[in-house]
């Protein structure tokens, strides 16, 4: 199926998700509303990171899918965050812009 960019169809949350989760790695950019106070942020990270990961589990995909997040490694703060799916605004992966659709 083709990926939707901004010229394009909005993409929905779950097909935004997908195109994170299949970046194996590679550094995407996630523009979100963050739920903690409502301000929007740009994230740029990647997925796959598990170095300094320790007490932790390192596949927290079914913990994320039970509370609706994302976690990815910030390479700007070089820490692990949690992104609120229903927040995602926009991704940028693959030299590409995608935007959700209401």
């Amino acid at each position: 199926m083709p990926l939707s960019s901004m010229e394009d169809k909005p993409m929905n949350k779950q097909q935004i998700v997908d195109l994170i989760r299949g970046s194996e790695g590679k550094i995407v950019s996630v523009t979100f509303v963050k739920k903690t106070d409502g301000t929007e942020r740009t994230l740029v990270g990647r997925l796959g990171v598990k170095k300094g990961v320790k007490g932790v589990e390192l596949d927290r995909k079914e913990t994320d899918e039970k509370h609706d997040v994302i976690t990815i490694y910030d390479i700007q703060k070089k820490q692990f965050r949690r992104i609120n799916i229903p927040g995602i605004i926009s991704i940028r992966a693959g030299g590409a812009e995608h935007e959700v659709s209401a």
